[in-house]
């Protein structure tokens, strides 16, 4: 039996399938929504999310297509970490970790990653999927927390683009799906022929190689985890099927301790930088060496920030965590209660 999230999540598919089928456009059923259709024939039964890959060539042809047939209250929102979500903007489904801002909200969702080539040299490749990653840490910072980035929009969209465009999909041996899969790659022939498979009550298409790519992702992946770890993606998410995001947001951010939302923008913006710097050192002398520059130097003129933040973000777990626990979960009963 689907659980009510699961049914909304369904109706957003069938959405983007038919927009996709209309305009002829190739798209795949990515991690657990892949293993989903393979050993249950839809959704994994606690699994909360729908992720799916469009081709890296179509993914302009895609946006523009759901922007022109997408019904109401349906809509495309871009991500620069990402490729976007495809939401009911008519609902609510805020993560506690996007209350800085609105932009950040959206309805019920599904996500939608554009998929890429590698190079097809293995060290070279190595260092291809580690600039993703220092683009995920930079552009997610500035997609939720835009006030600790230290990143322009203008500078974010021109890496993003020099890395969806660095290698080409057609020649490459290896893909990935962008800013999603960096633990392992798929053969880029899975796409050739894609297998048709049940979903529900409905079909999605998968990779050919699906059996490969769920073994180099879940191991044995025919076998449910223990008990304990059959929990949803985002436990801590607000969830509301009736109430638009935005007016969400505002009720949220009317009532929610200033405290909270301060200590929540330090804990990421210390995350941030100290996961950024200690990736950018350890491959300093081999890849993006004129990034490479100007990020050492932004490290080096927050290092003394960093200290004060980090005692800061100290002072204000050790005396004030339990209140703010308690208020957090207890307006997160209150909403989901509705």
């Amino acid at each position: 039996m689907r659980t009510r999230l699961q049914e909304e999540l369904l109706k957003i598919y069938k959405e983007v399938k038919r927009v996709c089928e209309k305009n002829k456009i190739s798209y795949f059923a990515l991690g657990g929504t892949a293993l989903g259709a393979v050993r249950h024939e839809g959704f994994i039964p606690w699994d909360d999310d729908i992720d799916l890959g469009v081709p890296v060539d179509q993914y302009e042809k895609f946006v523009k297509a759901l922007k022109k047939d997408l019904n109401e209250p349906y809509e495309y929102k871009d991500l620069l970490w990402m490729g976007g979500k495809v939401h009911n903007k008519n609902t609510a489904f805020i993560e506690t970790t996007c209350l800085m801002d609105v932009e950040n909200c959206y309805g019920i969702f599904l996500d939608v990653f554009p998929i890429i080539g590698t190079p097809n040299e293995p060290a070279e490749r190595e260092k291809f999927i580690e600039r993703m990653r220092f683009f995920k840490n930079n552009s997610l910072t500035f997609d939720r927390y835009r006030k600790a980035s230290k990143h322009s929009l203008k500078e974010l969209r021109k890496e993003k683009q020099e890395i969806l465009s660095q290698n080409s999909l057609s020649e490459a041996e290896r893909i990935v799906e962008f800013s999603f899969g960096y633990d392992f790659t798929r053969d880029r022939r899975g796409l050739e022929t894609p297998r048709i498979v049940k979903f529900e009550d409905t079909t999605i298409p998968l990779s050919s190689k699906i059996e490969e790519d769920l073994t180099a992702q879940y191991g044995d992946y025919m076998k449910l985890p223990p008990k304990n770890q059959r929990i949803p993606h985002n436990d801590f998410a607000i969830v509301d099927f009736k109430t638009p995001y935005r007016e969400l947001f505002k009720e949220l951010y009317q009532n929610i301790d200033g405290r909270l939302l301060k200590l929540l923008e330090q804990k990421h913006y210390l995350e941030g930088v100290y996961s950024d710097g200690a990736s950018y050192e350890a491959t300093r002398n081999s890849i993006l060496e004129k990034e490479l520059k100007n990020k050492e130097k932004i490290i080096n003129e927050q290092g003394q920030e960093l200290g004060t933040l980090r005692e800061q973000y100290r002072e204000i777990t050790n005396s004030r965590a339990y209140k703010i626990a308690r208020k957090v979960s207890s307006l997160t009963n209150k909403l989901r209660r509705r």
